[in-house]
């Protein structure tokens, strides 16, 4: 039940840090700086690739037949 918890809590911090990341993003476009805006849109998709994995191992240790 401790690596559900985890799991779900890193999935938790890797989709807000996504959310962060992206508004980020549209500033520097906004401010005419593209080379950091594409990094921050393929930080924030690396980020929330990352987070459902977390959400998918902890729905796949949820479900193990014991």
């Amino acid at each position: 039940m401790v690596r559900v918890i985890t799991q779900i809590l890193v999935g938790l911090m890797l989709f807000f840090g996504a959310v962060t990341l992206f508004p980020k993003s549209y500033i520097e476009f906004k401010s005419k700086k593209p080379a950091k805006g594409i990094m921050y849109i393929f930080l924030g998709l690396l980020a929330l690739f990352f987070s459902s994995m977390a959400f998918y191992y902890a729905y796949l240790i949820l479900n193990m037949k014991p």
